[in-house]
C-alpha cells in the first residue's frame, strides 16, 4: 500500500514535469544533482489545538544559481500540484485513506552553498483527523 510520503512524491512527480532533477529524500540531494530538484520532508504527527492531528510537509525547491523568476514559477507548480488537493494514500492495514495538504507559506529567498542552488521551503500542513 502507498505511504503518504510516496503519494505526495507521486503528485508531485506526475505535476510538476519542470522538476528536471526529480524529488528527493533529505540528504539524497548534492552539488552534482541535476538542478530543478525538490526535496520532501515530512514532519512527525502532532496536535494543533483544535485543528486537531496535523502533520507538517515542506518541500524545498532548488533551482540553479540563475533566476529567481524560474525558482517563483517552480515553487507556483509545488503549490498548485498540493494545495487543496486530495491525495490518496494507504495503511500497512490495506485500508486507503485521503488527504488534503494546505499551502501554509514560502519561505523567503535563500542560498545553499552546499547544493550550489537557490531555494524556497514551500510548507504545508496536512490534517490527519480529530
Amino acid at each position: 500500500m502507498k505511504t503518504l510520503r510516496d503519494a505526495i512524491y507521486d503528485q508531485l512527480v506526475a505535476k510538476c514535469p519542470s522538476f528536471t532533477g526529480g524529488f528527493f529524500q533529505p540528504q539524497v540531494a548534492n552539488e552534482s544533482t541535476p538542478k530543478p530538484f525538490g526535496v520532501i520532508r515530512i514532519g512527525p504527527a502532532e496536535r494543533v489545538g483544535n485543528q486537531g492531528i496535523i502533520r507538517r510537509l515542506e518541500v524545498h525547491v532548488h533551482a540553479a544559481k540563475e533566476n529567481w523568476a524560474t525558482l517563483d514559477t517552480l515553487c507556483r507548480s509545488v503549490v498548485d500540484a498540493l494545495h487543496m488537493v486530495r491525495v490518496s494514500a494507504g495503511t500497512s492495514g490495506g485500508k486507503t485513506y485521503y488527504v488534503t495538504p494546505k499551502h501554509t507559506g514560502t519561505t523567503s529567498d535563500w542560498v545553499d552553498d552546499d547544493r550550489e542552488t537557490m531555494m524556497h521551503i514551500v510548507e504545508f500542513d496536512i490534517p490527519m483527523g480529530a
